[in-house]
């Protein structure tokens, strides 16, 4: 069965406060920066493709970002103007089978189309309500059977369908509240069998059309209770059947089955983790990923809604970063040394010695958030300082100084009485040696 995506946008609205933090500097708003310089500035939209790579429409900067699956950066694009390949408010972003991205640039009130890198190919559309045209159109989903496209014309209350290259095919809808009428259409996915759901930013419901856009069916209602929503602005299909719909202003994601029985939800108001959101996305493995604009970030979820992580991750950090440790067994400072790893969803890939990778369950031991380097390892490390390196797969290296010393008492040269002569005995001086614990006097007897 094939993979359903869909993204969407948040945005103020204009009639009722959902706000939306300025990105114009000053205390409201700080970008976030993920390594590799990935800037993630007000996500309205996000689309994964095949190889679970991210394309992140950022409202904030006026650019699309691509990201690899571990969240490092592949390429971005655009840029505030109305010329090829500029933006003025991405607001969409969908990906035919051939890897080509369509982005919804809104306020230029056209569809820009690009490869998979970003290379410009082709836009179609300008402002206006005959066919064709829009005014500011808010998503885009293509249908990979039939190759073809379908765009939520939101001033225009409107749904269009075009060709992969901007030939319009049809439009259905109109200004209101009755079947097949919208009032500010946003998130657009569909299904395996092709059937067109459609959410509705001021009538809080979603809407099931079939592809020539007649009226099936429709659920929800302005509220707070299972099934109702408070602007539902996307939605997205997974390949189990199953639909998404990211409830913003009640700060949850709603999951349904394909003819609007509530089977879940899960969010809520807050910057921590489950907590959210403006726009959704499926991969082919079924997880969830979703938008948040004025908590700057990507959140990833299982079908159930079990948090997996997320994007721009926290650098991550151990507590202490100095240490010491005595070779003296009788010493207080001989010991485990153990350190708090805060990992912020970056994967630890192995702790380095120079290029000496220790081992875990003899060199160290990891219990959750806690890491023990072990004594017996510790004791064969050279006196002085040791610099021991947290390695993650993704994210800054992280240095372990360990100064190691030795208090064990070095043992005084033996003080031997003068050999008595005839006696078989010798008289042996020597001086102290560093570091020595002990010293040992060996007699080789030749026979003859």
């Amino acid at each position: 069965m094939r993979m359903m995506f869909s993204t969407m946008l948040i945005m103020a609205l204009l009639l009722n406060a959902y706000p939306i933090v300025r990105a114009s500097g000053g205390d409201e708003f700080n970008p976030s920066i993920y390594q590799n310089q990935t800037l993630i500035d007000r996500p309205v939209a996000i689309e994964i493709d095949d190889d679970g790579n991210m394309y992140i429409a950022n409202y904030g900067n006026h650019q699309i970002v691509k990201l690899d699956s571990h969240g490092n950066l592949l390429t971005q694009w655009g840029g505030l103007g109305s010329g090829n390949g500029q933006f003025n408010y991405p607001s969409g972003v969908a990906i035919d089978s051939n890897a080509n991205v369509y982005v919804v640039d809104r306020e230029n009130h056209r569809i820009q189309k690009f490869d998979a890198d970003g290379t410009y190919l082709t836009e179609w559309g300008r402002r206006g309500a005959n066919d064709g045209e829009f005014r500011n159109p808010a998503n885009i989903e293509i249908d990979r059977n039939t190759d073809i496209a379908y765009v939520t014309d939101r001033d225009n209350h409107r749904v269009q369908k075009f060709d992969l290259n901007g030939q319009f095919l049809g439009k259905w809808g109109g200004y209101g509240n009755g079947d097949g009428e919208f009032n500010r259409p946003y998130g657009v996915a569909i299904d395996d069998s092709g059937i067109v759901y459609i959410t509705e930013s001021e009538n809080h419901r979603v809407q099931k059309f079939d592809a020539d856009g007649t009226y099936i069916s429709q659920w929800g209602s302005q509220g707070v209770g299972n099934g109702q929503f408070m602007y539902p602005f996307d939605i997205a299909i997974d390949n189990s059947g199953y639909v998404y719909v990211p409830d913003a202003q009640n700060n949850r994601v709603q999951k349904f089955d394909l003819n609007g029985n509530y089977i879940s939800q899960w969010g809520s108001a807050g910057n921590g983790s489950g907590q959210f959101p403006n726009s959704i996305a499926i991969d082919r493995d079924g997880n969830v990923y979703v938008t948040e604009a004025n908590n700057p970030r990507i959140q990833k979820f299982d079908p159930d809604g079990d948090y997996l992580g997320g994007w721009p991750r926290s650098a991550p950090s151990i507590t202490p970063q100095i240490e010491s440790f005595d070779r003296n067994e009788a010493g207080i400072h001989y010991r485990d040394i153990t350190v708090t790893l805060e990992a912020n969803d970056h994967v630890l890939s192995g702790i380095l010695n120079g290029s000496t990778t220790l081992i875990e369950g003899s060199d160290y031991l990891r219990v959750g958030n806690m890491v023990t380097i072990t004594k017996e390892y510790l004791a064969t490390l050279s006196i002085g300082q040791s610099v021991l390196t947290f390695d993650f797969s993704t994210g800054p290296q992280l240095p372990l100084t360990i100064d190691i010393s030795n208090s064990t008492p070095i043992p005084g040269a033996p003080h031997l009485q003068p050999a008595i002569a005839g006696d078989e005995q010798v008289s042996l001086t020597w001086s102290p040696v560093d570091d020595a614990t002990s010293y040992n006097i060996y007699q080789s007897i030749s026979l003859l």
